[in-house]
């Protein structure tokens, strides 16, 4: 890994190149999610991009990773974006190995539909 603290600080918080979700419980940090904007000129309108979802070992297959890709997906609603990326599928992997595929499914079914895109297959 090459990034540091402060190279974090300066393109996430400073330059804003990327959001990041912080997610807590009981006061405590136990995952983040990083993302940002991307552009199709073919809608004509900004998308969301997950770039890394991550949720600290003892936390996990507690529904926080779902929780994560819920708020990103309303975020994408709430800004008006034409298309929601999880990034190299990984969202969706973290859903199969679950062993709950509709996961995504039930969570963003309303963006889906809104957005008439056959390739999101849900």
């Amino acid at each position: 890994m090459v990034a540091t603290e402060e190279i974090l600080r300066e393109w996430i918080f400073e330059k804003k190149k990327a959001e990041v979700i912080f997610g807590c419980l009981d006061g405590k940090e136990i995952g983040f999610a990083v993302f940002f904007h991307n552009f199709s000129t073919f809608l004509g309108r900004a998308g969301i991009y997950l770039e890394d979802l991550f949720v600290l070992p003892e936390y996990r297959g507690g529904g926080f990773g779902k929780a994560f890709l819920v708020k990103l997906a309303e975020t994408a609603l709430e800004r008006g974006c034409g298309r929601w990326w999880p990034g190299i599928n990984g969202s969706f992997r973290v859903c199969k190995r679950r062993g709950d595929e509709a996961c995504l499914g039930r969570h963003l079914s309303a963006f889906c539909k809104s957005q008439r895109d056959e390739r999101w297959g849900i």
